[in-house]
């Protein structure tokens, strides 16, 4: 009995008295969390977060005004970047580019891993530099997040199977920003390929696409470190180097994409939209390109690749979109030129109805 405390009549009766007023009493709760007409509640409300809120995550504000679910059942409630000014930055024009009012409470994080710590969040955007998209997405997808990556998706085809086996892993929906698959005039196009209306094709012609270049080859001077920068972040798995404008913008004389450790260029960056309509036109989905050739040793080369079937795909182009060539000549992507005759029963043979134009984030 000694582990037992003594409790008075006095004392029990005041105590029940205090149970039975939090009973009785009614129990006011936010109309926000509840559901109504033309409003999700908070259990059905998915909570978004920012790995990096630099020029993309930026431009891509249109894109969540123009999507349904945005921002009634979606909602961004915590932000992630090495430089903590431009979270708030970003913070400030979602407020009034998406929402136009005030939101919050948000979650402003220098380093992402304990932002994904954080429980209530359900997905991801990445928009990181490609140097970093890897590692951030498979954090992410081992903290149970979903993810919506932008391309080009990683860095090297190893960084991208771990992304790939990450995602399987741990059971995540996982979406990188290959967008250009829900414009219509490249699902027509693509149509037109796949029911034979070309005859057989036997090259491809790309545009040709510079890829970066190595950071020795750039004379580029050390400037002081921001405050409220974390550069050593920045540089995350490739070797450090001083900081500088002229690496850490994008397009900067030459800016993080134009440098190899950093990014793929042009090629990999504008390139990967154009070479994705083509593999999908070529029915190439599951495979790619067998055999690679460039004509010289440099980031603006002619490149060549082949197709196991004998398709030769040329970026030797200097306009955008790419070429089509069989019995009859086609371009698509960006601006397709359709012949006339090409159009001229155009509904007998398309087999199913073009898709709504999405947004470019791709989120419905």
């Amino acid at each position: 009995m000694s582990g037992l405390r003594f409790l008075s009549r006095r004392r029990f009766l005041a105590r029940a008295a205090q149970a039975a007023a939090c009973v009785a009493a009614p129990q006011f709760i936010p109309a926000g969390v509840l559901a109504g007409a033309g409003r999700v509640g908070a259990n059905d409300r998915i909570n978004l977060a920012w790995i990096g809120v630099g020029r993309r995550a930026h431009q891509m504000h249109h894109d969540l005004r123009s999507a349904p679910s945005v921002p009634g059942e979606a909602r961004v409630v915590a932000v992630s970047d090495v430089y903590l000014e431009k979270c708030h930055r970003y913070l400030k024009a979602y407020e009034e580019e998406v929402l136009g009012r005030e939101g919050g409470p948000y979650g402003i994080y220098q380093d992402y891993r304990e932002m994904l710590d954080r429980k209530d969040i359900d997905a991801v955007i990445i928009p990181t530099p490609e140097h970093w998209r890897a590692l951030a997405a498979i954090h992410a997808c081992q903290a149970g997040k979903d993810v919506y990556a932008e391309k080009p998706l990683s860095l090297t085809l190893r960084e991208g199977r771990a992304m790939v086996e990450a995602a399987r892993k741990y059971r995540r929906v996982f979406q990188v920003g290959t967008q250009q698959r829900s414009m219509f005039r490249n699902r027509e196009a693509t149509e037109l390929l796949r029911n034979g209306r070309l005859g057989r094709i036997h090259t491809v012609v790309c545009q040709r696409w510079p890829s970066a270049r190595p950071y020795s080859e750039f004379d580029i001077p050390a400037e002081p470190v921001p405050e409220g920068m974390d550069w050593d972040r920045w540089c995350g798995p490739t070797e450090p180097v001083p900081f500088s404008m002229r690496v850490y913008l994008t397009y900067n004389n030459p800016g993080w994409h134009n440098i190899w450790r950093y990014s793929g260029g042009a090629l990999a960056n504008a390139g990967s939209h154009a070479l994705d309509i083509v593999q999908w036109g070529l029915g190439a989905d599951d495979t790619g390109p067998v055999e690679v050739w460039a004509e010289r040793a440099a980031c603006d080369a002619h490149v060549t690749y082949r197709y196991a079937n004998g398709v030769l795909l040329p970026a030797a182009g200097n306009d955008d979109g790419s070429h089509l060539v069989g019995k009859k000549s086609f371009k698509v992507d960006f601006v397709p030129v359709l012949e006339d005759r090409f159009r001229a029963g155009f509904s007998a043979w398309h087999r199913s109805p073009p898709p709504r134009r999405r947004a470019d984030s791709g989120f419905r």
